[in-house]
């Protein structure tokens, strides 16, 4: 069995150096997008993020090609409160290259982020799209740039696959 690769889960962005605290969402259905480099060929086979302490509502994990199609997700999925949560979603095959990872919710409960300096989102390619959830993410989003000063704890479990 080949060892997991960190190859979706890019440190930089998510947590950063600050420690996380219980933040409310930015807006309701409003999605966050990462850019992401994969840089080996791996299967995504989960995804995880970190509830805070207001349970409620819905979010979706989801994997997107640099013009904002949707290529996997977890689903809709309900938050639970205070809790890390993992969740399973179909085997997704990533191929070298650049993607986005994205996150929404349904309304403005709690999610583990942090908040760094305002405009290093906007620096770093973080997108936004205000209307992202509707019953899970959307099939397409528009990517526009966010001044969101937020950076939720999630990411995907995935493991190295050989060419």
């Amino acid at each position: 069995m080949s060892p997991p690769c960190d190859c979706a889960i890019p440190r930089l962005v998510f947590g950063g150096t600050a420690s996380g605290a219980s933040t409310a969402w930015p807006a309701a259905n409003a999605g966050l997008f990462f850019p992401v480099e994969i840089i080996e060929r791996c299967v995504a086979y989960g995804a995880f993020t970190a509830s805070g302490i207001t349970a409620g509502g819905n979010f979706d994990l989801g994997i997107f090609d640099t013009t904002g199609n949707k290529l996997a997700s977890t689903g809709a999925t309900a938050r639970v409160a205070s809790s890390w949560q993992s969740v399973a979603m179909a085997d997704y095959t990533w191929e070298p290259g650049d993607y986005y990872i994205g996150m929404a919710c349904d309304t403005t409960g709690t999610i583990i982020a942090t908040a760094p300096a305002a405009g290093l989102c906007e620096a770093m390619g973080v997108a936004k799209d205000d209307t992202a959830y509707s019953s899970g993410l959307s099939a397409t989003v528009t990517y526009v740039r966010t001044t969101y000063a937020y950076v939720p704890v999630f990411g995907f479990e995935t493991q190295s696959v050989p060419i």
